[in-house]
């Protein structure tokens, strides 16, 4: 399909609720089992189903009349159908035009006007976060085509104002709240035609401006109408309903930003190299970026020594020791974000890492900010906001971690060398939009053209290094002993090749760190090594200035 996609979302209004998320279990369908490319609507007379702690209304028509027609009628049903064809007609009925959840591997549903939710467990009478959401293919081709019944969005000329759109409402007790959300599945209302969609990917609809509910209703409209109602498919298609947000600022309750002083930090950043982008990148003339300079990423954060990338400008960082794959997050950074209350006045960037130097990766980011008005200058909420550096406030690093790489072909997360940081150009327009992983424009500030411009990297904290690749390189390989086994379960043989004097092997672990050592009397052939206390994983035995690696099963 070749449709334009610009974000479209509520914008955020933050409001005095009853948070339970922590406690809440999401709603992702992928417990409901389903065999491969199928769906169920109902038909089994199963009704109503649950996943997480909600409850998806389901009505099914049984015809009793034997030549009449049977149909979904009401509710929600789910599925993990991939795209039948196409074709605008009701064979793509239970297809999400993504062709799989948000997740890539499970369960979606599909939802019809009028379709209701009912909170169950912990989540009643507390705030819902939100959703993802996207269309259902049937509907999705036919607004790109039109069909027998519907037309094509924007007409022969494009200048239509159509729009289909999602209100949702909030109750409690059967009272409606007084504020309703609302979000579009296509809109071509803008003047500008390049604005224009019809959403084929997954976005984020944030739902806690509906306050504490126990229960939630849906409904469609459309600019397409007849005699008979909205001539639109009536379809759409959810995703992680009431899914946890992201971290909240640095300092606060469950963040999980890595603070200036954090005693898990090893090392910084010792080498930075810039290659600025303009103040503007929408004007041809703008002049570069130009505040700080490139060692002023290097070493401990201060928030105040800065560099600034500008608009797509980009850095990249070295350091002493390989950063390596530990225990949650393996390095962060920082910038210098001011705060106002829980909000954060957030410059972002995307961040990228290498093993060799040439070959760069870049974690998946997720931006569910409201990109349908620009943010000029205001503030963002980082509870909407992953895998993106600036998204903790000056003197918190924004973490990262190797695992989450793990397994990518050409990067070794045991010895990451560089790191890299891409501004965020933040502009809505489509012409310099740059996109998160779910492929929604990431919007921060911009315009901010003068010469503090875009992403201003502060440092690059180091939590797990790779320590063994100093000791190797520092040393050459030992050739007066053989190891055996290697791996080794639990004894690891040392063999002396040559008569020695008395003396010590040491093992060190993957931070360089001493972990083991034992002492040998002179003239020893052979020493039996115990093991089997280390954790499983790659070490390095040092024995007179010479090293060797070794791996723990």
């Amino acid at each position: 399909m070749n449709m334009k996609h610009i974000l479209q979302i509520t914008l955020v209004t933050l409001i005095s609720v009853t948070m339970g998320w922590s406690q809440v279990t999401k709603s992702d369908f992928d417990g409901l089992t389903l065999s491969p490319n199928s769906y169920s609507d109902g038909s089994d007379g199963s009704g109503n189903f649950s996943s997480g702690d909600a409850t998806f209304q389901n009505i099914y028509f049984n015809d009793p009349d034997p030549a009449g027609y049977s149909y979904w009628s009401d509710g929600f049903a789910y599925s993990n159908q991939v795209n039948a064809n196409t074709s605008p007609d009701y064979t793509n009925l239970y297809s999400a035009v993504t062709g799989k959840d948000y997740s890539g591997n499970g369960n979606y549903a599909l939802g019809k006007d009028g379709a209701k939710i009912y909170l169950t467990g912990a989540a009643v009478n507390t705030t819902v976060t939100g959703f993802y959401l996207t269309n259902s293919t049937y509907a999705a081709i036919s607004m790109e085509q039109g069909d027998g019944y519907s037309k094509k969005f924007g007409g022969a000329s494009g200048d239509d104002a159509d729009y289909f759109k999602l209100t949702i409402t909030g109750y409690t007790g059967g009272i409606a709240t007084s504020t309703t959300v609302e979000t579009y599945l296509a809109d071509f209302t803008s003047s500008d035609n390049t604005f224009d969609y019809i959403l084929e990917n997954w976005r984020w609809v944030d739902l806690r401006p509906l306050g504490n509910i126990d229960s939630l209703s849906f409904a469609l409209s459309s600019t397409d109408n007849g005699p008979y109602g909205m001539n639109t498919p009536g379809y759409f298609v959810i995703d992680e309903f009431n899914a946890p947000l992201f971290s909240p600022l640095g300092g606060l309750t469950g963040s999980t930003a890595i603070a200036y002083n954090n005693s898990g930090i090893v090392n910084w950043a010792s080498g930075c190299t810039v290659d600025r982008g303009p103040q503007d990148i929408s004007s041809g003339a703008s002049a570069l970026a130009s505040y700080g300079t490139d060692a002023n990423a290097t070493g401990a954060a201060t928030g105040t020594t800065l560099v600034s990338l500008g608009d797509g400008g980009s850095a990249v960082l070295t350091f002493d020791h390989p950063i390596t794959d530990g225990t949650g997050a393996d390095f962060a950074v920082f910038e210098n974000g001011f705060t106002s209350g829980s909000l954060l006045f957030a410059e972002l960037a995307f961040v990228e890492v290498s093993s060799d130097g040439t070959n760069f990766f870049r974690f998946p980011a997720v931006s569910n900010t409201n990109p349908t008005v620009q943010n000029n200058s205001t503030y963002s909420d980082p509870q909407l906001l992953y895998n993106l550096a600036g998204s903790a406030q000056a003197n918190y690093g924004t973490p990262f971690d190797l695992s989450e790489l793990a397994g990518t072909v050409g990067l070794d997360v045991t010895a990451v060398t560089h790191v890299k940081i891409i501004d965020v150009v933040g502009s809505i327009n489509p012409a310099y939009a740059t996109h998160d992983k779910n492929g929604n424009a990431v919007n921060d500030p911009w315009k901010t053209a003068f010469a503090s411009c875009g992403f201003d990297l502060d440092a690059v904290a180091v939590l797990y290094e790779n320590a063994i690749t100093g000791v190797i390189s520092g040393t050459k390989k030992i050739s007066s002993i053989a190891l055996y086994p290697n791996p080794t379960l639990d004894v690891l043989q040392i063999s002396f090749k040559n008569n020695v004097e008395e003396g010590v092997v040491q093992v060190l672990d993957m931070h360089g760190a001493i972990v083991l050592s034992e002492a040998f009397n002179a003239n020893a052939n052979q020493i039996s090594l115990h093991v089997s206390d280390l954790k499983q994983g790659m070490y390095i035995l040092q024995f007179n200035g010479e090293a060797q690696q070794f791996i723990k099963q």
